[in-house]
């Protein structure tokens, strides 16, 4: 019985050089997610079309936030699932791990150790020894923990500050945002250089970049005093 591959990649010419590169070892029935299947209702449709024995998934599609959500439903449908990347951060590999994957391996991984893993993941087996999943399962609660402290003078945020800058990363003016408050715009500054003051910036553009760095949403931040 033929090994049935899902290759889930957005660089489409690598993903068919790779699933040239897996037929000619032995691996006959390996396809390509086309670019318009890269979506998450459109790559569970093709998984159950499909229905391979292992996936190749790439850890980061279009703008990086389709993988890990998507991982739970992608091993409920049946396949083992091999996540590729080229990040070197091990706590995003634990991530991986803990949303569902079979095994994380690096995109610079020699080709016969992919074969393997191919062969390995489709029999069951595991891809990495269980000291090693701890410890890249361990870095996930290391990795929380100092987000935590990352995030900690979001928590400093009053809710109509939380607001303000909701607002700001969205790319409102304090003009626009005076109007959708129904405030005044010098209020409305007032409300910003606090914002400044408690994450320790000086600018609306450097308020803006801490916030998507550290990934804050208006409803993490505990509510404070108004």
């Amino acid at each position: 019985m033929s090994l049935r591959v899902l290759i889930v990649d957005d660089h489409t010419v690598l993903s068919q050089a790779l699933a040239d590169a897996l037929s000619l070892h032995g691996i006959g029935d390996v396809k390509v997610a086309a670019p318009h299947q890269l979506g998450p209702d459109a790559m569970l449709q093709l998984v159950h079309s499909v229905q391979p024995d292992v996936i190749l998934l790439d850890l980061y599609l279009g703008d990086g936030n389709v993988s890990l959500p998507l991982l739970p439903q992608l091993r409920a449908a049946g396949p083992a699932v091999v996540v590729l990347t080229a990040s070197e951060d091990r706590a995003v590999w634990a991530q991986a791990l803990h949303a569902g994957a079979t095994g994380v391996l690096a995109k610079s991984v020699p080709f016969n150790d992919l074969v393997d893993a191919v062969h390995r993941a489709a029999a069951g087996e595991p891809l990495m020894t269980e000291r090693e999943r701890a410890e890249l399962l361990g870095l996930l609660d290391e990795s929380g923990n100092a987000r935590n402290d990352r995030l900690e003078p979001f928590k400093r945020l009053t809710p109509r500050e939380q607001e303000v800058l909701a607002a700001l990363v969205s790319g409102e003016s304090a003009k626009s945002i005076a109007r959708d408050m129904g405030v005044s715009v010098p209020t409305v500054r007032t409300h910003i250089r606090s914002v400044f003051d408690k994450l320790d910036v000086n600018s609306q553009r450097a308020a803006v970049t801490l916030a998507f760095r550290e990934g804050w949403k208006p409803d993490q931040s505990a509510p404070g005093s108004m």
